[in-house]
């Protein structure tokens, strides 16, 4: 593991340098794609400023709400730095800023969202290796399989065995992402891609959970696996409402 990259003089936090990878790199793509969809490439600044504001939020909301006492005891370290953020408030936070930005400006939601999805998966990716490099505990529960793994200079280090999560998730955001990147150009009803990386990139989430250490808060499951089901319900839901108004569409 290697928690902090040394550059000549410089140190620099590993999980921070990969934040910002995925950051250089969505951005990048959704540029590429909001141009190749004829819409102004300035869209794609405003609209990472807007997801990564809210973004940002809602991760450290999520974050210390998860780890009250260790923010209570430490709330500086944890407000002021780019580790300490939770996947599913940024997600939540930041998609909701990004649907109401694009109804401010009077966009399509929907077939902006479809087309600059896949930079989701991406990120989670690039993400989800910075974790794993640095070691910050999103590791899993322990484990005698034969991928089992320690962390033992890692940012939460740990000598026993256990799930390299980081890396599991990594498996799902790249199989996300090089489904969506396939269909990236070709017609489908209207929101259907966002619905099928709602319900493939949290079903693989839920999955995991059963491997993470994340505490069950009800009927036996962890806020991510409740946060995951409802996304797939999302999913599922715009998924079938927008395939029936494609065909009553087609049928006109």
């Amino acid at each position: 593991m290697c928690p902090t990259i040394h550059i000549l003089i410089f140190k620099i936090d590993t999980f921070s340098l990969f934040f910002l990878f995925a950051l250089a790199s969505a951005a990048f793509l959704m540029r590429y794609e909001l141009k190749r969809n004829n819409y102004p490439s300035f869209l794609f600044f405003e609209l990472i400023v807007v997801a990564l504001i809210f973004g940002i939020v809602g991760g450290k909301l999520y974050y210390c709400f998860h780890n009250w006492t260790y923010f209570v005891a430490n709330p500086f370290s944890i407000l002021f730095c780019i580790s300490g953020l939770g996947w599913f408030g940024a997600f939540v936070f930041g998609g909701l800023s990004i649907v109401l930005f694009l109804k401010i400006k009077k966009l399509p939601v929907l077939k902006i969202l479809d087309m600059n999805i896949l930079v989701v998966p991406l990120g989670q990716t690039i993400g989800r290796f910075g974790c794993f490099i640095s070691g910050d505990g999103c590791y899993g529960i322990p484990s005698d399989l034969p991928w089992a793994m320690s962390f033992p200079n890692g940012l939460v280090p740990t000598h026993t065995k256990v799930h390299p999560t980081p890396l599991y998730e990594m498996i799902i955001g790249i199989c996300v992402f090089l489904l969506l990147w396939k269909l990236r150009k070709k017609e489908t009803p209207r929101g259907s891609k966002l619905a099928l990386y709602l319900i493939l990139a949290s079903l693989g989430r839920f999955v995991v959970e059963f491997y993470r250490l994340n505490p069950k808060i009800l009927l036996g499951f962890t806020a991510p696996q409740i946060i995951a089901f409802l996304s797939i319900i999302l999913g599922i839901f715009i998924l079938l409402s927008e395939k029936l108004r494609y065909k009553v569409e087609v049928a006109r």
